[in-house]
């Protein structure tokens, strides 16, 4: 990563902040965190191939490992109806609701 590619990252990441933790809130927290920084990431499009790189086969979900990934394969068709707010916004839940089953009750 050159040294253009840094200052971006580094203009990018000063957009963003994070709320003081409050438990009874956190998910929405999280959720809310997630959407600021996609929309930071839109604004800031010459920082996405240096922090995440390209998506396979384009970013088409039947170019994914089927294998290595099967719970998003086997949401992917609703994953395709919808624009890209829909489709980010469901990913953000499914994340979250991941997360949550991982921490336990």
């Amino acid at each position: 990563m050159g040294a253009q590619h840094l200052a971006a990252f580094g203009r990018a990441l000063g957009e963003l902040h994070a709320p003081d933790p409050d438990p009874e809130r956190g998910r929405a927290q999280l959720a809310g965190m997630a959407h600021r920084l996609r929309a930071v990431r839109r604004r800031h499009r010459e920082v996405v191939p240096a922090s995440v790189g390209p998506l396979p086969g384009g970013g088409t979900f039947a170019a994914l490992p089927g294998d290595r990934i099967p719970d998003l394969i086997a949401v992917a068709d609703h994953l395709s109806p919808g624009g890209l707010d829909v489709r980010f916004a469901l990913l953000a839940d499914l994340s979250l609701d991941g997360l949550a089953r991982r921490a336990g009750p």
